[in-house]
């Protein structure tokens, strides 16, 4: 089945494990949130970043108060005095960096002091402070964005907050363009910053260090404008002014937390005078891990402010990443509610080292290795950058141009115009919009419904896929009914035969509150009472989830809607329906394969509908292959390449229960993915496991090389950038 939830990355699998020295389950009433990651690390004896959550009186009312001018300095100075109540008498001594619109701190501690705190009853969570890092001549035609300055779309009035290393503010590319009251550092528990401690705020707080030129770069994409003769000409919103924001300083990375401050900074900058500076979009080109789909419950706090910003009409662009995978997307860009941007070459073909998946929002030039993107670098230079770092902040400046030139129009109006005008750019699983600007100014200034705003053009769902679209200019067709609430509104319409079985359909990864439901009606006048209907899967996902058994050959209607007609977005619609197991899926049933004397062999496969056999070592969701070593010597098997997160076995023996562990792995590849060297016996029969953590499943690439291709066996192994 698709597993489109779950992260594939040591930074956001939130199961159950254990580790050497932890506190029980009864002793830290399950406050420790271990994932992958954060177990190798609590096994040593090092200290650990962490983010603390304790707990706070009238949460809910304080955090309804955040959203308003008039109440949000009581309500960060209700948070301030829990906090500091609670560092001094949890963490007394610690450098810690105190969050201003949630009850938490950063820190790092021993597995010793996780295991002490957590027992607490002041403290409500402790989770791993995830490690996240840095992810125009051609470009800017490519995306039109020459046309729409032509037409008078150059972001004069507006501003771009970027998140990123800093910026040389004195830079030509950028001129002096900064607002330099509003800048900004945060790089906590370090001497980071200008002013020799870990936050500053006010002019120069955000001036790049030595060789720091990542954020110069960027900001140079999005509103950059030479004066001079020489290339490159103009960023794409070449009159608008940028907000730098500095959260690595001097270093190559940071952590998470010092990006939820950052956050914190240009909400507060938003909701000051009524957006004083006239934000219209902010830039993070930064992540770290992945995700298969959208990662909301993984980033609770992230979520509730990046939701914040856009119910403000100030949309948060950030990178796919760069990981080359075709399945997952980085933190924080897998969170629903932020516009993800992955990248494209030059030619407008996806990027070798794109990261992509369902929630994927749009495209845009990032470069290709060799002919990459030129902008403003350190020490008055410019320089060729590649990276889905370089495609965000191409949407950025977007918006700020288009804001300029549609002030009406929200955040997701404009979105719907990129991703309804844009190229579609097919990469191996995922078609995403690539931006034109040009297009989006004429679509904006005659917008028109969706293709399937109406019944009659329901768009066919596929199953056990997803779908992406945006429904802010689809109506509600006369004779309509209300589908889950009295208020739904916006709808868009799908359609599906059915095969029999499960099917379950949800909206996960949608950056609004969505309704659901299902009709085995054929004409819309004929609609009664859903087959199946869902406003939110849980208090906290407003998206929506409906499973139902269906009758084979039956036409089921899909409806997609809003809670009501304000609220409206980009929709992911996804499907799962029941998967017969797989042929191997026992081990008495593996696939025989034959090795080429002298080469790899490469398959694909999926584990999809598997399971894990009584006494079955290792791992969960598995299939078996065997194989007889004609030679002796090093074999290497992996499974880089795979969309998932794979485990890995090599076995001998005869039965399942009674195997012989010969090599196991993990995370040893590309990655999530799976490696083995193992020095076989010649003639000998051998087992391979392909499996998933956690009972992960998708689609695996499974490659075998015999010892006589010792040279191209070391070429299988990938680091990811």
């Amino acid at each position: 089945m698709i597993d489109r939830t779950r992260l594939v990355s040591a930074i956001a699998i939130a199961v159950a494990m254990t580790f050497a020295g932890a506190a029980s389950a009864d002793e830290t009433g399950g406050k420790i949130v271990v994932t992958k990651e954060f177990a190798k690390l609590l096994d040593g004896t090092a200290p650990i970043p962490v983010v603390v959550t304790v707990a706070l009186a009238s949460a809910d009312a304080v955090t309804a108060q955040l959203d308003d001018a008039a109440t949000r300095g009581a309500a960060k100075a209700a948070i301030a005095a829990t906090l500091d109540a609670a560092v001094a008498g949890l963490v007394p001594g610690k450098a810690v960096l105190k969050l201003t619109t949630s009850p938490r701190f950063a820190t790092k501690l021993t597995t010793a002091e996780i295991k002490a705190l957590a027992t607490d009853p002041r403290v409500v969570a402790i989770n791993y402070d995830v490690p996240v890092f840095k992810d125009l001549t051609q470009s800017i035609p490519q995306i039109q964005a020459n046309t729409l300055q032509s037409a008078g779309g150059t972001g004069s009035g507006r501003t771009v907050a970027i998140i990123d290393d800093g910026a040389q503010r004195s830079h030509p590319f950028l001129g002096n363009r900064h607002i330099a009251a509003a800048e900004a550092c945060f790089i906590a528990g370090t001497t980071g910053c200008p002013n020799g401690t870990g936050e500053q705020i006010g002019a120069g707080a955000a001036e790049a260090k030595p060789g720091q030129s990542h954020g110069t770069h960027v900001a140079g994409i999005a509103i950059g404008r030479n004066t001079l003769a020489g290339n490159p000409r103009l960023g794409v919103a070449r009159a608008a002014r940028y907000i730098p924001i500095n959260v690595f300083g001097p270093f190559s990375g940071t952590a998470f937390s010092n990006l939820d401050r950052a956050f914190e900074h240009v909400e507060d900058l938003v909701l000051t005078n009524n957006n004083t500076h006239r934000i219209a979009s902010v830039n993070m080109s930064i992540g770290g891990g992945g995700s298969s789909g959208q990662c909301d419950d993984n980033f609770p706090n992230t979520k509730a402010i990046l939701t914040r910003l856009r119910n403000r009409d100030v949309p948060v662009m950030i990178s796919a990443g760069n990981g080359g995978g075709n399945d997952f997307m980085g933190a924080p860009g897998c969170i629903s509610t932020a516009i993800s941007v992955s990248s494209v070459s030059k030619t407008s073909v996806p990027s070798t080292f794109t990261d992509i998946n369902e929630t994927t929002d749009l495209f845009a030039p990032g470069g290709e290795f060799g002919d990459c993107i030129v902008s403003s670098v350190q020490t008055n230079s410019y320089a060729a950058f590649c990276g889905t770092s370089m495609a965000s902040p191409h949407v950025a400046g977007a918006f700020a141009a288009l804001k300029q030139l549609f002030p009406a129009a929200k955040a997701p109006q404009i979105l719907a115009a990129l991703q309804q005008t844009g190229q579609l750019i097919q990469d191996t699983i995922h078609k995403k919009p690539l931006i034109k600007l040009e297009r989006a100014r004429l679509f904006l200034l005659n917008p028109v419904p969706p293709s399937n705003d109406a019944f009659a053009r329901a768009l066919t769902l596929p199953i056990n896929a997803s779908l992406s679209t945006n429904n802010a200019f689809a109506t509600r067709q006369t004779g309509e009914r209300r589908h889950v609430v009295s208020t739904d509104d916006k709808t868009l319409w799908y359609k599906f035969r059915a095969t029999g079985g499960l099917v379950t359909i949800d909206t996960l990864g949608s950056d609004f509150d969505t309704v659901l439901a299902v009709y085995d009606e054929t004409t819309l006048e004929t609609l009664s009472t859903p087959v199946a209907s869902n406003n939110n899967v849980s208090a906290t996902q407003l998206a929506s989830r409906v499973s139902f058994n269906t009758v084979a050959n039956r036409l089921y209607y899909v409806a997609v809607g809003s809670l009501r007609a304000s609220t409206y977005g980009h929709v992911v619609i996804s499907t799962v329906g029941t998967v017969p197991p797989p042929p191997n899926d026992n081990f008495a049933a593996a696939r025989t394969l034959t090795i080429p004397a002298a080469g790899i062999l490469s398959l694909t496969g999926s584990n999809r509908g598997s399971s894990a056999e009584s006494g079955e070592p290792y791992s969960t969701a598995t299939v078996w292959f065997r194989f007889r070593a004609a030679a002796a010597g090093t074999w290497q098997i992996d499974t880089n390449g795979s969309n998932y997160d794979t485990k890995l076995g090599v076995y001998r023996g005869t039965a399942v229960n009674a195997l012989t562990a010969i090599a196991q792995d993990d995370d040893g590849g590309d990655g999530v993915n799976s490696l083995v060297r193992f020095n076989a016996v010649a003639n000998t029969l051998y087992y391979v496991q392909v499996g998933g953590f956690n009972g992960s499943t998708g689609n695996f690439t499974l490659r075998i090389a015999n010892p006589s291709n010792s040279s191209a066996s070391v070429d299988l192994v990938a680091t990811r950038r």
